[in-house]
């Protein structure tokens, strides 16, 4: 049903190595891009590896007797295809504005064959299932660091208000440092009051394992960024238990209500289980709230106020042989009592700050009538009041904003300054200590980097050395939110190998 390998696309512009993978919405070839390069003599061809995708849904679709034309088995199904078809050049719409790190990249969409092709990066590290399955579970800091560079993917998609729909480990590829990149946006679709759709097209596409209670009902009109948050807390689940979690439905009754395995830690226990609730409103409301409550930022409710003390009620006269001391109507006397006791020592505070006011050697006694009609003007109330503090929000570090901060020259470019820059230390040379290092930094409002810290350490002469080159970096293009430059958290892969 596939291409051949050796075959040709846009005039020979992409040539077919071998088939990567097929799913619901078609086919993916690992494909040869020609690249011409301009040096100071001339211009170099050469070749470069990319990601090649076709439309071709298997139940519907077959190619001719060429081998390369795709049609329709029946024409029943034509409607049905062609709906498909659309979507599948909306998701290269859709790619082409999703300018973020952990994001797979679109370099072309064309139209050949009575079908379409879109064209991508290609990530050499291989899926995430496929990593699972051949080196085993990841460790809790692993499976935190994937789970956080997919949450901030998505994170970037619902501020867009772009659904992804199919997140699982299968859709998430290792690019060459490790880093986490989702692919595969065939089912994802905007939401919103004024987007609303039919699940249908949802339902033909959907994961078994990783897809929530709404994705199976084809009556489901619309859908919310919950949905994407469930599949993120089950894949969480995949990464640290090395299984997919069951149908939704199974799920209630037996991940959810299972006891915690021990290899996972406690919050990250809770976290899956909030994600992977049945109700949709019972989950974190998005991937943002999802990485807040994975980085253990939660907002704690303060606690009620104090309630009202109970009235104390006044003791009763003292008894002498069983009878009150005062005589007559007991309540009564009581009160008035207690009234004349209130009344003294009114009496008596009133005289005490009279005679401190009127006495008090530290003021002439002119002075002191004039306090009390001596009321300050509107001008010193202003003077005396501190100007307000800046508003928090100047100074808060984002997680994820509308366009992340990014080195000057993208991505490649900031490989090729860490690979340049790196000196291995020689201890840990000498040693054969070698690993990756994950640094975390701040990119401020200007572009410079602070705030730089390994958190995924390896070794501590590697870990010094990877904050010293990423402190180090030159300016970045800062973040922004609502157009204007923010402070956003980032990580870097900072990877050592001796040859």
């Amino acid at each position: 049903m596939e291409l051949k390998n050796g075959t040709a696309l846009k005039g020979g512009e992409y040539i077919i190595k071998r088939k990567l993978g097929q799913g619901g919405m078609g086919i993916t070839y690992l494909a040869t891009m020609r690249v011409e390069v301009q040096r100071g003599l001339g211009t170099v061809t050469t070749q470069a590896d990319v990601v090649v995708k076709e439309f071709f849904i298997g139940d519907y679709c077959e190619r001719g007797s060429d081998t390369h034309t795709v049609t329709v088995i029946s024409q029943r199904f034509n409607d049905a295809v062609a709906a498909g078809l659309k979507k599948f050049g909306k998701e290269a719409r859709n790619l082409s504005q999703m300018n973020h790190p952990n994001i797979v990249h679109v370099i072309d969409l064309f139209s050949e064959n009575q079908t379409e092709y879109i064209v991508m990066d290609y990530l050499p590290g291989g899926n995430l299932r496929d990593y699972v399955e051949s080196h085993g579970v990841l460790s809790a800091a692993d499976a935190t660091q994937r789970i956080s560079e997919v949450a901030r993917a998505l994170a970037f998609m619902h501020g867009q208000h772009l659904c992804h729909f199919d997140v699982k480990p299968g859709n998430v590829m290792l690019g060459a440092n490790g880093e986490a990149v989702l692919i595969d946006f065939g089912l994802s679709k905007r939401y919103g009051a004024d987007d609303r759709h039919t699940s249908s097209l949802l339902y033909m596409g959907l994961s078994e394992g990783f897809a929530p209670l709404e994705q199976y009902t084809d009556s489901v009109a619309s859908f919310s960024p919950q949905t994407d948050v469930y599949a993120l807390g089950a894949t969480l689940y995949y990464l640290l238990t090395g299984k997919a979690p069951g149908k939704a439905s199974y799920n209630i009754n037996n991940v959810l209500s299972a006891t915690r395995p021990v290899n996972i830690p406690e919050d990250l226990w809770q976290l899956i289980l909030h994600s992977m609730q049945p109700n949709p409103e019972d989950r974190p409301a998005d991937a943002a709230e999802f990485l807040r409550l994975l980085n253990g930022e939660i907002v704690k409710t303060p606690p009620p106020p104090p309630s009202p003390p109970p009235p104390v009620t006044p003791p009763s006269p003292p008894s002498i042989g069983g009878k009150t001391k005062i005589k007559g109507n007991s309540s009564g006397n009581k009160y008035l009592k207690y009234g004349l006791v209130a009344a003294i020592v009114a009496a008596v505070l009133f005289l005490g700050t009279w005679l401190v006011k009127f006495c008090s050697p530290e003021k002439p006694q002119e002075e002191i009538e004039q306090l009390p009609s001596a009321q300050p003007s509107k001008e010193e109330i202003k003077e005396e009041t501190p100007p307000p503090p800046p508003p928090a929000e100047d100074n808060k570090v984002f997680d994820v904003v509308e366009q992340m901060p990014s080195y000057p020259g993208g991505q490649s470019a900031l490989m090729q300054y860490l690979s340049s820059n790196i000196k291995y230390p020689v201890v840990a040379a000498e040693n054969g200590v070698q690993g990756r290092v994950i640094v975390q930094f701040v990119v401020e409002k200007d572009g410079s980097v602070t705030d730089v810290k390994a958190v995924k350490k390896v070794d501590p002469s590697l870990d010094k050395e990877a904050e010293r080159v990423v402190s180090s970096m030159p300016k970045w293009i800062p973040g922004k939110q609502n157009g204007s430059p923010v402070r956003v958290k980032y990580t870097v892969p900072v990877t050592f190998k001796l040859q």
